[in-house]
């Protein structure tokens, strides 16, 4: 039994052309995406496709809402986690594009009472995960534990203290280590710099402008058009909501977006036009981060920056404990990206299915296997 399709209508009312894909490959992409589904068990998935600045396959698969029986849009909402680090990112980039900091400038500079440790650490080394910060949603000895913990609320200062309270995992600079806790203190660096939450920074400067309607900071109380619901797979026959997750964790600087693909179709435009970042910009943000000892590590500020099959990739993945799970990716010299955002947190892995995508779209990427991990 195939998932119901809604496919993207025409005319579209977005302000690029619409492209072509021959119906091979449209056939071929909806079978590999409803297997996959079927297979991982996933509610509900949104896809979009764009190869040369034309939107190639918009389309939505599954369930948005189980319980209600509704399905997936083009337009459903999901909670995008970690791929809210490369707007925080951005963020950052536009206050030093102003002057009003550094990346090599300490968080000390900003934020009151750090550990003396933490003196060393750079901005740049916390867009970077190269900061030994500890993550203080993950570095928990289980999932289990991280789970409670995501329960519970936290003022931004509290949530950090957890951070304060821990030594650094390696001296700063010395290696990649993923941590949440540098976006989350980016985020309270834009507040204390702007005096505005850094969603509503984002929103004023980024999303406001790209006409992103449909992007803003997670709101459990907030009416949201669209909203799909978080899931887990118990088995491949059995799927169950999503943990709680806290208002505040829901919200907070290093994860706490939602969106649509259509939104962050307007967002991959504007990457390639500069209409937000110039590409002396871009290029800081996707270059490989430098350690101590000479080698790079493959994230740059708020993007993972690797080769596929010797072809540059620029992407990020995301996953919310309460059920979501998300994957964007980026080819320049081919012009093409892929988003893929999923109502279900564990097994879905998008980024996997991103992988069998970009062979169907480029049969000449499917050389040997190449590992799409950035984490």
């Amino acid at each position: 039994m195939k998932f119901p399709v809604q496919a993207l209508p025409y005319p579209f009312l977005f302000f690029l052309l619409i492209g072509a894909v021959s119906p091979a490959s449209g056939d071929k992409i909806d079978d590999a995406i409803q297997t996959e589904m079927k297979n991982r068990g996933i509610p509900g998935l949104s896809l979009a496709i764009v190869q040369n600045g034309q939107p190639m396959k918009i389309q939505a698969y599954g369930s948005a809402n189980l319980e209600h029986q509704v399905s997936t849009r083009i337009e459903t909402s999901y909670c995008i986690a970690s791929i809210t680090k490369q707007f925080v990112a951005t963020g950052i980039m536009l206050l030093v594009a102003e002057g009003k900091l550094s990346l090599e400038d300490s968080p000390a500079k900003y934020l009151d009472n750090l550990p003396t440790q933490w003196k060393n650490i750079t901005l740049r080394q916390m867009l970077s995960h190269t900061s030994g910060i500890i993550d203080v949603e993950n570095d928990l000895p289980t999932v289990a534990d991280t789970v409670t913990m995501l329960a519970f609320d936290y003022t931004d200062e509290e949530l950090l203290d957890l951070a304060k309270k821990r030594p650094l995992n390696f001296n700063p600079g010395e290696k990649y280590s993923y941590s949440n806790t540098g976006f989350h203190m980016s985020g309270m660096i834009i507040k204390k710099l702007t005096g505005k939450n850094w969603g509503a920074f984002l929103k004023e400067r980024i999303f406001d402008p790209l006409e992103m309607e449909n992007t803003r900071i997670n709101r459990l109380d907030e009416i949201v058009p669209h909203r799909a619901s978080g899931y887990w797979i118990v088995s491949r026959d059995i799927v169950v909501n999503g943990p709680p997750v806290s208002p505040s964790m829901m919200a907070y600087a290093a994860g706490g977006l939602r969106s649509t693909v259509i939104d962050l179709m307007k967002w991959d435009a504007a990457l390639d036009s500069g209409k937000i970042l110039n590409l002396k910009q871009l290029q800081q943000m996707w270059q490989p981060t430098p350690l101590n000892n000479g080698t790079t590590t493959p994230y740059g500020l708020g993007w993972s920056v690797k080769d596929y099959n010797g072809q540059r990739m620029i992407s990020h993945s995301g996953g919310r404990e309460s059920g979501y799970s998300t994957y964007m990716a980026k080819f320049p010299d081919h012009r093409l990206t892929i988003i893929l955002l999923t109502n279900q947190y564990n097994g879905a892995s998008p980024r996997d299915l991103a992988k069998t995508i970009v062979e169907l779209v480029l049969p000449q990427l499917a050389a040997e296997p190449t590992d799409f991990r950035e984490k």
